[in-house]
């Protein structure tokens, strides 16, 4: 099963690349792909993200230049995606993606040592996880 992670994105070109390297090394051995989901960000995030993906054609990114706002940068996140599994995750560094990573495992069938963002799992599993 393929999983597709959708990270809407404005102005996010410092952590968008700690992010897409970390889901990088958590999916691992996992059929996935990033599509980094920009509003057209003055900062150029959506240009770092096709660098890239230059080097990973797993990582992708939608340069929306209309319809801007997270609500819809999700939902064409959403229909832009190629798996079969989808999931949205928000790119600033947060103890949530935790939480997230170790679901998706889950639900993939994988349950590998987990690692996001320089926190490491804890075995803490929040409610409906």
């Amino acid at each position: 099963m393929k999983l597709s992670v959708i990270s809407p994105t404005y102005n996010e070109l410092e952590n968008v690349g700690p992010l897409i390297a970390e889901l990088e090394r958590i999916l691992a051995g996992t059929d996935y792909e990033v599509l980094i989901s920009d509003d057209d960000s003055p900062d150029q995030t959506w240009a770092r993200v096709e660098e890239i993906g230059r080097r990973n054609p797993r990582v992708r990114v939608l340069r929306r230049t209309s319809n801007r706002g997270l609500g819809p940068s999700v939902v064409d996140g959403f229909n832009a995606a190629s798996g079969e599994a989808v999931a949205c995750i928000d790119v600033e560094p947060s103890g949530s993606h935790q939480i997230y990573a170790r679901r998706w495992h889950r639900k993939l069938g994988h349950n590998p040592p987990l690692r996001l963002l320089g926190l490491h799992e804890t075995g803490a599993v929040a409610p409906g996880s």
